[in-house]
């Protein structure tokens, strides 16, 4: 299935959907003109496609798949939606939480320089005249973007961090520099936009960024640098263990470095029999060193621990959120 918007001046998108080696085009809701390029993100709940697009007057507007898969709704206008710029593109994440079925967050670059995000409530299966999901109302989010979006195009993509908190990227078209806002975790409140340390000499970005997430679920950005060149940006995180091999009775220091959108004050630090299961641990601290959490995250830190484990080899592993979701480890350790 492939999408695509006419460069007329009467703008509209379009379809295609057929076989590997053909297919028929065909408009996507109608007739009505559309002053962004549009996103589409496939609803993994309904598992229909969901298209958003920003009308030449600044508001969003979205469509849906039907249930028969052959055809979408006509454009319809989002209640009470703010009014968009119409330089960059609504940008749509699924949710790391889900809260009576609803998976989508849409979001926008207002006229008044704020991203302005809204949320699916509740979702359902039954193909109604209002789709299948109703909308939450809108918020401003993250402060204002602190530098003008420049005029270029589609300045804003959606992702999210190991915490399943979305996060929003921009790129601050003068001097190459990426920027982000971020929740710390599921349905949480936003922080404000901070720069994301970047090397400006040789990977400042003239376009919009791509953002994937690799295996373990950190955040990887790319984009084009002065050259052409694709040159990546990640999301900082790292782990080191001292000594790599310990005596008995005698402490291991584990310390690390995450990027802050990274962090959480629930984090912990494991070891492990190597290859055991994320709930087969046999010491841990949290990263504020105790049995408990603390009141903070520690983005950069380190703890000790004695070692009171039979001779063997073993491994050291980041977790989130008091949960058995390992993000980072080491190994070997000898013990």
């Amino acid at each position: 299935m492939v999408f695509a918007r006419s460069i007329s001046t009467s703008s509209r998108l379009y379809w295609c959907k057929g076989t590997s080696t053909s297919c028929t085009w065909g408009l996507v809701a109608g007739t009505a003109l559309i002053g962004t390029d549009a996103t589409l993100i496939k609803n993994p709940f309904t598992a229909k496609y969901e298209g958003f697009v920003i009308s030449p007057k600044g508001k969003m507007y979205r469509t849906w798949q039907h249930a028969s898969g052959n055809s979408f709704k006509a454009w319809k206008a989002m209640a009470s939606s703010p009014t968009f710029s119409v330089v960059s593109r609504p940008v749509a994440q699924v949710m790391g939480y889900s809260i009576y079925n609803g998976k989508i967050m849409i979001g926008g670059i207002g006229v008044d320089n704020y991203v302005h995000r809204c949320a699916q409530a509740a979702c359902d299966t039954v193909d109604n005249p209002w789709s299948y999901c109703t909308w939450g109302d809108w918020h401003q989010t993250g402060g204002k973007i602190p530098f003008d979006d420049g005029g270029m195009q589609n300045n804003l993509v959606m992702s999210r961090n190991v915490h399943f908190g979305v996060e929003i990227f921009a790129v601050q078209e003068t001097s190459g520099q990426l920027w982000q806002t971020w929740q710390p975790g599921r349905d949480t409140s936003w922080n404000v936009w901070r720069k994301i340390p970047q090397n400006l000499t040789g990977a400042a970005f003239i376009n919009n960024p791509y953002l994937r997430l690799n295996e373990a679920g950190w955040w990887i950005a790319y984009g084009l640098n002065y050259k052409n060149q694709v040159v990546p940006v990640e999301a900082l995180h790292s782990m080191d263990i001292s000594p790599k091999k310990v005596a008995w009775s005698n402490n291991l220091v584990v310390s690390w470095s995450i990027s802050i959108d990274q962090a959480s004050k629930m984090d912990w630090i494991g070891v492990y029999p190597k290859g055991g299961n994320n709930d087969q641990y046999l010491d841990y601290r949290y990263v504020q060193g105790g049995l408990n959490p603390g009141k903070n995250p520690v983005y950069i830190g380190k703890v000790s621990m004695s070692s009171f484990v039979p001779n063997g080899t073993y491994q050291v592993r980041y977790l989130m959120n008091s949960q058995f979701i390992s993000v980072m480890e080491m190994g070997t350790l000898k013990m």
